[in-house]
């Protein structure tokens, strides 16, 4: 079973210097989601729509091999990630800073804290619920297309041109995931007061 997924962003020829990492990890209610990414300059202050495209095919630079979002098993209605009617590849919308970066891991309930999964407030979190990792409906081998422009999480393709594209691969869920390195460290906590 796949745990943990990650693909590297570039820029499509719209903007070559944008460089980033979108991870995907078996979260408490799904899958959760972090996207860091640079090079955002005309995005500065916006929030862009991120979507996993139909194929990992990245062939054409200007990112117009990726197929449609990402459909699935699911709903035919684009939407963004707080409807359960949507298409799975919607990931609605992420906040680009001031000197055009995105750092940010979603979260789906800021309230849900028990001792598994408490790094979901320290991190700021977002669990999609649609997504999977392995199975029939795997989004590995697929792509992550970030848009230049706010979904309006009605109109498939309002978010406009994809600006980066990656390929989601198999991650190693030890490494470079922090969320998986505090979840372990809890879960020896507990084994251990068990004791």
């Amino acid at each position: 079973m796949v745990e943990y997924s990650t693909t590297s962003i570039q820029g499509t020829t719209l903007n070559p210097a944008i460089r980033g990492q979108v991870t995907f990890s078996i979260a408490t209610g799904g899958i959760q989601v972090q996207v860091i990414a640079e090079g955002l300059t005309n995005q500065a202050g916006q929030e862009i729509g991120i979507q996993i495209h139909e194929f990992g095919d990245i062939s054409k630079v200007d990112g117009s091999s990726v197929g449609n979002p990402y459909i699935g098993k699911g709903s035919t209605n684009h939407s963004c990630e707080n409807s359960t009617d949507r298409h799975e590849g919607d990931m609605g919308n992420w906040q680009v800073d001031g000197n055009g970066k995105i750092n940010q891991v979603k979260k789906k309930n800021f309230f849900s804290l028990w001792i598994l999964n408490i790094e979901y407030f320290f991190l700021k979190t977002k669990v999609l619920n649609l997504i999977e990792l392995s199975q029939n409906f795997s989004i590995v081998g697929r792509s992550v297309v970030i848009h230049n422009q706010t979904d309006d999480c009605q109109t498939m393709f309002s978010s406009g041109p994809a600006i980066a594209q990656g390929v989601i691969g198999i991650g190693n869920a030890n490494l470079n995931n922090p969320v998986l390195v505090i979840k372990k460290i809890f879960q020896l906590i507990k084994l251990y007061i068990k004791k």
